[in-house]
């Protein structure tokens, strides 16, 4: 099966904002008291009152079993679930709090994996509240700014090179525009990449379990099974997504198997590889029928493994190639022909980035060979079929320190300094530096309403 090369560059992989929001929680937690128990309790009380819930015992029961269990578990914090239901009540709404603790009722009352999941889904949906909030409240757009806006990177990267080369005035206000891009791009590939993980590991293990007629392990794979797929795709490609593994899961067989040797190469070309399919789960995709007895996508039963860890060491160390192709299949939907289209069609649909990327490309025409006529749209829907240019939308991803460029969008592009000497900057390489060294987060009060008093959450 041909190796399929992934088009950004490695350091998107291994982010996620999962992981930035995590930071944050740190750096508040560290700089600012905790709850107290019965503040926690008040906290809880609040939050159902404001969704009209005051009597409901099992959201009630479901947010306290939360923050109690979060005490007694290494890799959770209960300080976190704390400053997350101050999120919460301040910045979610009425119906999103109710979508949320349903969620957490239920799977906190179920095993460790389910109530890590249901831990990282709180924090996650409790920080992206705030984030929107904030947005909806400043004049950043629809996708940048709030949370992650203050979440400031050391930026390397073509245009930032080039800027500091030509004009070093001009670096702050263009060092903004990119780091608006980056945050719009961080939120798009979380999502992307959960929609890989569906059609490359969990759907098709599922489907898999399905055709086996093997229910139990059918319904385990997004609990369980999922901690091996995570470490196949971390120990492969280095990637993160917004789900953390639970390495040390002893039941990750219960839903993770060689489910590509099981199934047939039709399951994949017909049905999983599909672009109508990407990030749907098997019962609604195009292609599948009658799904309990599909002989044309069954190969063989295989078993799964016992631990997920098992999978991250092995892989890393070159000792099991046996899930090659798992990984290879998520790098599928991170081709330039896939990736690229489907993630500036989705980031144009936003205003702000519409007027970012015009910004930019002002200055990518005065160092690039387009002639000053063109504006973005025109250049890269440069046909009459009004279809995207692929290489060319890559290249101004490149530029913009996203993409890894091949050679065919490398040869598009040729710097000019103010001598009109080409200069040309290594865009195949990654950047030098870190590219997300943090500075020092804004003090708890800072990021919550003036109305946040000492009751609380003490300073």
């Amino acid at each position: 099966e041909q190796a399929y090369k992934v088009c950004i560059q490695s350091h998107w992989m291994s982010t996620t904002r999962l992981l930035s929001y995590l930071k944050m929680y740190e750096s508040l937690c560290n700089n600012n008291s905790a709850c107290k128990a019965t503040e926690i309790k008040s906290v809880i009380k609040r939050i159902l009152k404001k969704m009209s819930q005051s009597g409901n015992v099992v959201y009630q029961r479901a947010l306290q079993t939360l923050y109690e269990k979060s005490k007694y578990n290494y890799q959770c914090d209960e300080r976190y679930i704390a400053l997350a239901y101050n999120f919460l009540l301040y910045y979610e709404t009425c119906d999103g709090c109710r979508a949320l603790i349903e969620q957490i009722d239920d799977r906190v009352h179920r095993c460790e994996s389910a109530f890590r999941a249901s831990y990282f889904m709180t924090l996650t949906r409790a920080c992206d509240a705030y984030h929107y909030y904030s947005q909806a409240e400043s004049k950043n757009g629809a996708l940048g700014g709030g949370l992650l806006h203050h979440n400031e990177r050391d930026i390397v990267c073509p245009v930032m090179d080039y800027v500091s080369s030509s004009d070093p005035s001009k670096t702050p206000r263009f060092k903004d525009d990119i780091q608006k891009i980056h945050s719009m791009v961080e939120t798009y590939l979380d999502t992307h990449k959960e929609k890989a993980f569906l059609s490359a590991m969990q759907e098709p293990a599922r489907f898999y379990y399905n055709l086996c007629n093997n229910i139990v392990y059918r319904d385990h794979v997004n609990v369980h099974g999922l901690n091996g797929y995570l470490c196949i795709i971390e120990g492969s490609l280095g990637c993160k997504l917004p789900i953390v593994a639970m390495k040390d899961d002893p039941d990750v067989y219960k839903g993770c198997c060689n489910h590509w040797k099981g199934l047939t190469r039709n399951a994949w070309e017909e049905v999983f590889s599909k672009e109508e399919n990407f990030g749907k789960q098997y019962e609604g995709m195009t292609g599948i029928t009658n799904t309990s007895s599909d002989a044309t996508m069954l190969r063989s039963n295989v078993h799964g493994q016992r631990k997920a860890e098992t999978f991250l060491r092995n892989i890393r160390n070159g000792t099991d190639a046996r899930y090659d192709k798992h990984a290879n299949r998520f790098a599928f939907f991170f081709r330039k022909e896939f990736l690229v289209k489907k993630m500036f069609e989705f980031l144009n649909q936003s205003e702000e980035f519409r007027m970012v990327s015009s910004t930019l490309f002002v200055l990518y025409k005065t160092c690039a060979s387009i002639e000053d006529g063109e504006d973005i749209l025109s250049w890269l829907y440069n046909n009459d079929d009004y279809i995207l240019n692929i290489d060319r939308a890559e290249t101004f991803f490149g530029w913009c320190g996203i993409c890894v460029l091949d050679e065919a969008s490398y040869d598009l592009m040729k710097y000019k300094q103010k001598n009109d000497e080409n200069i040309l900057f290594d865009v195949s390489t990654e950047p030098l530096g870190k590219r997300h060294t943090h500075k020092r987060f804004l003090s708890l009060h800072s990021v919550l309403p003036k109305r946040w008093r000492h009751d609380d959450l003490k300073k």
